[in-house]
């Protein structure tokens, strides 16, 4: 007979380990300049989605059976997920960056490496102005994702519990709460792409609707109909893959245009029930 420790997780979605895996294929191939992956950067995209929707489910679960948040498990949680991995990533990053460069070139790596820790990498290389497409002078560039993920982590529970107290712990508010939010954000990406394209890309407050819509998925009762079930995973990997084939460093970005994978990453996570973690 198999023990705890041995049983399915009932809320585990295989589908969505199939998802981040594919994200994690795509920035990939992207960073290794494999012909045909030149929108691959979009598995950031999906990862923001996929966060939005894990967060907000474990969340709103917890403030529908306790009527609060955990905020400080909540941290430990992420922070214990997080910050080991990034932390040797950042060390042995440095140890090279001290070995093998000189002297004069350290600078940007270390000033990041220090953002990092801070949980600010993504606002250390939007003050820089950073070009993400065009920048190989830092090999902590990559960590402004996890940095946007950090603030995320900090602020969500706490936006959420703002809405359930305004609303009186109405569960009908937390879904206009969040879209509201995504809404504001999605208004600030669109206007700062073309404005201040660095903040556009790297900054919370224009990725923040990315994880909002899938804050929306996981906040929307049930499981899809039988209809529409089967074609959600081929329309969600459709949109993504036709962000990967037309999507390219020349894009204004986000803007309006990461639409396109987060739409494809929403439909897919769409695909299952919204069940708690």
């Amino acid at each position: 007979m198999p023990g705890a420790a041995d049983r399915p997780r009932p809320d585990f979605r295989p589908d969505l380990e199939g998802l981040r895996g594919v994200a994690i294929l795509l920035v990939v191939l992207f960073h290794a300049g494999v012909p045909g992956f030149a929108g691959g950067f979009v598995g950031v995209d999906v990862f923001l989605v996929l966060s939005g929707f894990l967060a907000t489910r474990a969340l709103a679960r917890e403030l529908d059976k306790t009527g609060r948040i955990g905020l400080a498990d909540f941290w430990a949680r992420r922070a214990a997920r997080l910050l080991p991995a990034l932390f040797l990533v950042v060390a042995a990053t440095l140890a090279l960056v001290w070995a093998f460069w000189a002297p004069i070139d350290r600078a940007p790596a270390a000033a990041t490496a220090r953002a990092v820790a801070l949980s600010g990498a993504n606002v250390e290389l939007a003050s820089r102005g950073v070009h993400y497409f065009g920048s190989r002078d830092d090999p902590l560039l990559h960590t402004w994702s996890l940095g946007v993920e950090q603030q995320f982590y900090y602020l969500w529970p706490l936006l959420l519990l703002l809405v359930a107290l305004v609303a009186e712990r109405r569960p009908r508010a937390l879904p206009w709460g969040v879209a509201l939010a995504g809404l504001a954000s999605l208004a600030a990406s669109w206007w700062l792409t073309g404005a201040q394209s660095a903040w556009a890309y790297y900054g919370l407050a224009t990725r923040l609707w990315e994880f909002a819509l899938g804050g929306l998925v996981a906040l929307t009762p049930g499981a899809p109909s039988p209809r529409t079930a089967p074609v959600l995973p081929a329309a969600g990997l459709a949109l993504v893959a036709a962000a990967v084939w037309a999507f390219d460093g020349t894009l204004p970005y986000p803007g309006l245009a990461a639409l396109v994978p987060t739409l494809g990453a929403a439909a897919g996570v769409g695909a299952g029930p919204a069940k708690s973690e």
